[in-house]
């Protein structure tokens, strides 16, 4: 009898059964995210099974196939805590042998305090900073990438970090701090930190510790539009990301900068445009649309709006958007027929990455009802819970199994005015923690895809 000869011929059958269950469930149950990926998975099974390659024999069991990484991802074993240990016994070793020190590209933190084995240690100057960090991304020569700082999340933004980093494969990040005495703790995790005071458009009044919907709490979501401004001006393409946002293993830059020009725009931001997380090209329009958002500051502080809510009400005087790449090509041709360029941002948009599963966009905030999403979904760059507090992100988080800071480890930094807590990885007390982004049967962009052509092989 030839190998799997009955279970090969039910296989049309048991196909359309899972098939029809599929469509059942989705219909019937709300839950639609978990269950789609559960039930994609098992039909990929069934499948694999009735397909003649599994059978009782040793040697024919069915291995799935796992992708390529993208360049930047660093393997899932780094950092060592065998490395970890070394550096602890000798930091010496940091400036003479760089592959230790590389293992060490997405924490930082755990290094020595200050360590002069980061060519940026010690520099402070926003300018000098973003000059040492920047990097070539395809065809921008300068680019770097933006954060803020505050040691009260430190962990939240260390977990950021880490991710980028490591699965996003962002080598050019800078952190501005507007607080020169919160210079210490950023300086004393060994982060590219920047002293983005000046840059303030307002003095705080210190009446608060910047609570949600107190005046610091407006004038510092206006900061980041102001350095970014600055950025741009100087020449540099800028990714912008907050510190309460997780990625998944998709190349950040590529994947921005792909989107943008498939469309032959100036920026990519959420359809929503206060997402947090966006690329803008230093190009006349982008610095056009900068300058009149943050003219507004005083505008919006009046209003009680942050920065995000004031370029949403105003967006139609600073910026055109766009989704599709064939809409954006139009708009820009209406655009310089209307003498537009250079005037206004042309600005793609897109979707959250979840927005497939869900199209509520404060999904995330409820972590007990949330489903589980696929993070080798192409379509899922990074996760922002958003419309929740710091408690309900790190809920959110740690439900997707993107937390990857163990926060019984940690620690204070021995020897430090500042006592940041640096913290150890969460994959070094469970070490497949992260298995599940590196098991992935295709790796690919993100916000833009093409599904590649099936092989004669049926892969």
């Amino acid at each position: 009898m030839r190998e799997g000869g009955p279970l090969r011929g039910a296989a049309p059958y048991l196909l359309l059964g899972v098939a029809l269950l599929v469509l059942a469930l989705v219909v019937s149950l709300p839950d639609r995210g978990a269950l789609q990926i559960e039930l994609h998975s098992t039909a990929v099974r069934v499948q694999n099974d009735t397909a003649g390659g599994s059978s009782s024999t040793a040697g024919s069991t069915h291995q799935r196939r796992v992708g390529t990484l993208p360049p930047g991802t660093l393997p899932m074993m780094v950092p060592s805590k065998e490395a970890y240990k070394r550096v602890q016994a000798d930091p010496a070793l940091l400036e003479t042998d760089a592959e230790l020190l590389r293992q060490f590209e997405a924490t930082p933190w755990l290094l020595p305090p200050r360590t002069k084995a980061f060519a940026y240690t010690g520099v402070h100057d926003l300018a000098e900073l973003a000059a040492l960090r920047a990097t070539r991304e395809g065809r921008v020569k300068n680019a770097v990438t933006l954060l803020t700082f505050n040691p009260r999340f430190s962990t939240m933004a260390q977990n950021a970090i880490f991710s980028m980093v490591k699965f996003g494969g962002v080598r050019n990040y800078l952190v501005g701090i507007w607080e020169p005495t919160d210079l210490d703790a950023c300086a004393d995790l060994n982060l590219p930190c920047a002293d983005v005071s000046a840059y303030l458009p307002e003095r705080l009044d210190h009446a608060s510790s910047g609570e949600f919907g107190t005046h610091d709490y407006f004038v510092i979501t206006w900061l980041s539009s102001f350095l970014v401004r600055d950025l741009l001006k100087k020449g540099y393409a800028v990714h912008y990301s907050d510190a309460d946002i997780v990625y998944t293993v998709k190349p950040v830059w590529t994947s921005y900068l792909t989107f943008i020009e498939e469309a032959e725009a100036d920026a990519a931001f959420q359809v929503e445009l206060g997402s947090s997380n966006y690329v803008v090209l230093p190009t006349p329009g982008s610095i056009a649309m900068f300058e009149g958002w943050t003219k507004g500051f005083q505008e919006g502080l009046e209003a009680k709006e942050n920065d995000q809510q004031y370029v949403e009400r105003i967006h139609d005087k600073i910026l055109r958007r766009c989704t599709a790449a064939s809409g954006c090509i139009k708009a820009r041709e209406e655009m310089q027929a209307n003498s537009q360029t250079g005037k206004l941002a042309l600005i793609r948009a897109y979707h959250h990455g979840y927005f497939m599963y869900s199209n509520d966009h404060c999904e995330l905030a409820h972590a007990d009802t949330a489903p589980l999403f696929d993070t080798c979904d192409w379509s899922i760059l990074y996760f922002h819970p958003v419309c929740t507090d710091y408690d309900g992100k790190r809920a959110s988080f740690v439900k997707q199994q993107m937390w990857f800071v163990n926060e019984d480890r940690c620690l204070p930094r021995n020897g430090t005015a500042s006592q940041v807590k640096a913290c150890e990885p969460v994959r070094w007390e469970q070490p497949d923690y992260e298995q599940h982004l590196y098991s992935c049967p295709r790796y690919s962009l993100a916000l833009t895809h093409s599904r590649p052509a099936a092989r004669a092989d049926g892969t």
